[in-house]
């Protein structure tokens, strides 16, 4: 079992809510630095330290949700972009959170109060589909799947540059940035392995247009591991530079990266479901003015 997973099971709180406590790097077993994942055996002796939980009043808000499924179990959504995940960083309002807290029209049976419900997150600038568990039970159960890897995910992304391979993989361990707490990069010290697969679907003289599959979940993968590639997402304005903001005097608010497609297994009935969220508005109008081109 993973270490997270006893250490949340032992204290009769969900894994999202260790997690979220746990000082970085600061768990070991055996007296011994180990990452969360660790796998432990019987009679190890894990330790770790906790930080005060920022105490944050969170209110229902009544932001729209693009709902691809709901039953009394999950809610499969399509995130739009420049909606943040969960509350973070002093700001409690305009999250997905929020917006399902008034969907659950008072019925939050959550003891994690800055994350409830969220199996996994996107970037404030991605759009796509997102998981939200709806019962605890439902959360761990999505998180372990999420945590083995039997999750199956696709993306939608535009890349400048001509990338000249039909399929490609990225192996390239990811870690904290150095200098810039907020950002991550490759092969760093502490890094951790993140793979990449990617295909191309359409070819432009400036951009490629592809489908990536994510074999990992690093915190920034894809959009770290194209920077590295030297195709860094277009408009993504923190690994890709200051000249690719604009397309054609098209300007961009986002990065053009969209979580298009997931396969789970159903956390109750453990049927394997898929489901696909179209490519928003802003995106196809970059691809059509790439294919005008």
């Amino acid at each position: 079992m993973r270490a997270d997973i006893a250490a949340a099971k032992r204290l009769n709180i969900s894994r999202s809510s260790f997690q979220s406590r746990l000082r970085e790097d600061s768990l070991s077993v055996n007296g011994k630095k180990r990452p969360v994942s660790y796998k432990i055996q019987t009679g190890d002796q894990i330790e770790f330290e906790w930080v005060q939980p920022q105490v944050l009043s969170l209110r229902p808000q009544d932001i729209p949700l693009n709902i691809l499924f709901e039953d009394e179990w999950m809610l499969i959504i399509s995130k739009q972009a420049g909606l943040v995940t969960h509350p973070g960083g002093g700001s409690s309002e305009n999250t997905v959170v929020n917006a399902f807290l008034h969907h659950l029209k008072g019925q939050n049976k959550f003891d994690d109060k800055v994350r409830p419900g969220i199996v996994h997150r996107l970037d404030k600038d991605t759009s796509g589909i997102m998981v939200i568990a709806k019962t605890p039970q439902s959360l761990e159960r999505l998180q372990t799947q999420f945590a083995q890897r039997c999750i199956e995910k696709e993306y939608r992304a535009i890349v400048t540059g001509n990338i000249k391979e039909a399929t490609l993989t990225i192996t390239a361990g990811i870690g904290r940035h150095l200098t810039d707490r907020k950002k991550m990069a490759v092969l760093v010290p502490r890094s951790k392995e993140a793979i990449t697969e990617v295909n191309v679907l359409e070819r432009f003289t400036t951009h490629t247009y592809v489908s990536v599959h994510p074999k990992t979940g690093r915190t920034h993968q894809i959009r770290v591991h194209f920077s590295y590639w030297k195709h860094p997402i277009l408009g993504d304005k923190t690994y890709g530079g200051k000249n690719n903001l604009n397309i054609f005097k098209h300007p961009l608010r986002r990065q053009m990266l969209h979580a298009y497609k997931i396969r789970l297994n159903h956390p109750a009935t453990n049927q394997s479901m898929e489901f696909t969220a179209p490519i928003p508005q802003d995106m196809e109008e970059i691809l059509q003015l790439l294919r005008g081109r």
